[in-house]
């Protein structure tokens, strides 16, 4: 009777270590080598859309914080923040806690007769989520 039960708690210890094995809820990213290029290339991308630009200079509130993230969403496969600030240091958004991620900044500005400069930090983490 003892050994049926062990080996009950073997069996069980051992399927659920290979439940937890094989089915990660992240999984690491191996196409870019480091994981600032991944936000420098997709900064590059977003700079050659208007919708883009034209989101990243209006930011002046969270709304349109959220409005520029879900356009961002489309394009990103790594977890991510935003932060915009303003050459006035308002900010929307704050810096994530911890210190598992890497931050790619970018500034953006408006045309020449509205300026309008916005310093966008993207805050990635290193694993990919899984879709």
């Amino acid at each position: 009777m003892i050994k049926t039960f062990e080996a009950l708690i073997a069996s069980a210890m051992l399927v659920g270590t290979l439940a937890l094995i094989s089915s990660p809820s992240f999984i690491p990213e191996e196409k870019y080598s480091n994981i600032r290029d991944a936000g420098e290339e997709a900064f590059l991308t977003f700079c050659e859309k208007d919708g883009f630009r034209n989101l990243a200079v209006s930011v002046d509130s969270n709304q349109s914080l959220l409005e520029l993230k879900n356009y961002i969403d489309d394009y990103m496969d790594y977890p991510y923040s935003l932060r915009v600030c303003d050459l006035n240091g308002n900010c929307y958004s704050s810096i994530p806690e911890g210190k598992a991620y890497t931050v790619v900044s970018y500034l953006f500005d408006g045309n020449i007769s509205q300026h309008s400069m916005k310093k966008i930090q993207l805050f990635m983490w290193l694993f990919k989520v899984r879709k």
